[in-house]
């Protein structure tokens, strides 16, 4: 039998196949050389598939870096952009701090000025002018000196307030009826009175038993005439302290405001 190119004799069946064939396709014996030429072509198929496969890894794994480089950059600008606001606003800061209170460093200068100023002033306050030294104090207040250094500066402040108290309550006599203005300062003034004690004194440092004699004092007066001349009793008082405060127990003068408005017309 004559073997035409291209084609192989099956060693068991006898038949006659395509060389290229893995096996013969009658009795499926092997054929030696169909079989390494089909393993060679699927084994460079699968490295085919392989680069196909990594091409397609490396364009993914480029795609999310590319996105992940967008996102971390957005982030870093993010960032970049919160630091620098808050590098701007610690030195706007320091800068509103510098330019507003740059009169109130401890220079040299202002200690030889308090040296001079708190004589004055001492000499005042031990000859009881405690109004005048108020009125020194304001006038140096103003010139922007460090008046608070002063070691009786928290007693003559207290002192003034119960003066501006005194005042006020003239001028209500004078008007005979209380305008809301008169009302709103009223309030505020004797709210801070009437919540005036020694622990508070202690913590401003008012320690002096003078001066604590003196401030306790001052406070009956306004007391007396928070009860009598603006009609608030004792309870409705202490209601009205416990409205007029934060949530720190500090006084909220927009609420001492609005209790002033609701009974300003009261005070007599």
């Amino acid at each position: 039998m004559e073997q035409e190119k291209g084609q192989i004799i099956c060693p068991n069946c006898g038949a006659e196949y395509d060389i290229h064939l893995p096996k013969c396709p009658y009795c499926d014996f092997i054929n030696p050389e169909g079989a390494e030429e089909k393993y060679l072509k699927d084994l460079d198929k699968v490295r085919q598939e392989l680069d196909h496969v990594d091409e397609l890894a490396a364009e993914r794994i480029k795609s999310e870096v590319k996105n992940s480089t967008k996102k971390l950059g957005k982030r870093i600008l993010t960032i970049g952009i919160v630091f620098l606001l808050f590098v701007g606003l610690i030195f706007l800061a320091d800068h509103l701090i510098s330019s507003g209170h740059s009169d109130y460093e401890l220079t040299e200068k202002e200690l030889t000025w308090q040296n001079e100023a708190f004589k004055e002033l001492d000499s005042l306050y031990e000859s009881g002018s405690y109004e005048e030294a108020g009125e020194l104090l304001n006038r140096y207040a103003e010139e922007n000196h460090r008046v608070w250094d002063w070691k009786h500066y928290s007693f003559i402040s207290w002192y003034l307030e119960y003066l501006q108290i005194r005042d006020d309550l003239k001028t209500l006599e004078e008007d005979g009826k209380c305008s809301e203005p008169l009302g709103r300062i009223l309030v505020r003034h004797m709210f801070e009175y009437y919540d005036l004690n020694t622990d508070r004194m202690t913590s401003e440092g008012i320690k002096d038993e003078n001066e604590t004699a003196v401030l306790s004092a001052c406070r009956e007066e306004v007391v007396l005439a928070v009860h009598e001349r603006l009609g608030f009793s004792e309870e409705q008082m202490e209601r009205l302290l416990s409205e007029a405060r934060d949530e720190y127990g500090y006084l909220d003068y927009k609420k001492c405001d609005k209790i002033a408005k609701e009974y300003y017309h009261q005070f007599r």
